[in-house]
């Protein structure tokens, strides 16, 4: 919330999205803290994304067991790279029909998922198989940012069924709290925590 990335409205909304990440992400909530003081959010909200497509980015990385700073730099640089391919991919962007800047205004106006579903529409369009995609993405975005870019795009429908689990979660948390403190566990965890 301090950060002013978009996507939350209150503290209550911001703790259901992370708690969903580390739910949904199969991570710890040090490891989600890990991967935020990687100066991750500050970085990627200039591009347009919100805390629901960091979220869904952090649970699918999670899952395929790449957490922590690593999760946070993986995105930090895969957003990075999308706004700005490496200029000698010049040949490899006209053949997919994208300039420098239109993965970026992509992010802007919708955010990582809209971004991702662009590049990948125009590599099915250009008739690469997912063998050939992961040589185009170092091409086009170079060696280090296009692993975590890479990871990305292997695993879209991963990627795609994060975004609802977040929603769902974030909007329900301060219900899912209240249930929590009034069970008869929480209360005596409390109570021998007192």
């Amino acid at each position: 919330v301090a950060s002013g990335i978009p996507g939350v409205k209150n503290y209550s909304q911001a703790m259901g999205m992370l708690n969903a990440t580390v739910g949904s992400g199969d991570m710890t909530m040090q490891q989600l803290s890990e991967s935020m003081a990687s100066g991750l959010v500050p970085v990627v909200k200039g591009y347009g994304l919100t805390l629901k497509d960091v979220g869904a980015a952090l649970a699918t990385y999670g899952d395929l067991n790449i957490r922590g700073a690593h999760a946070g730099t993986y995105l930090k640089m895969a957003v990075q790279a999308l706004s700005s391919p490496v200029a000698s991919a010049k040949a490899q962007m006209k053949e997919l029909g994208i300039t420098t800047n239109t993965l970026s205004r992509d992010m802007l106006h919708g955010g990582l998922i809209k971004a991702l579903d662009d590049l990948q529409g125009r590599f099915t369009k250009a008739g690469l198989t997912p063998a050939d995609e992961g040589q185009m993405i170092t091409q086009l975005f170079g060696k280090k940012a296009g692993a975590g870019l890479a990871v990305l795009m292997e695993n879209m429908d991963r990627l795609h069924s994060k975004y609802p689990v977040l929603t769902q979660d974030a909007n329900t948390f301060n219900a899912a709290w209240a249930a929590t403190q009034a069970s008869p566990q929480q209360k005596w965890k409390e109570l021998t925590a007192g």
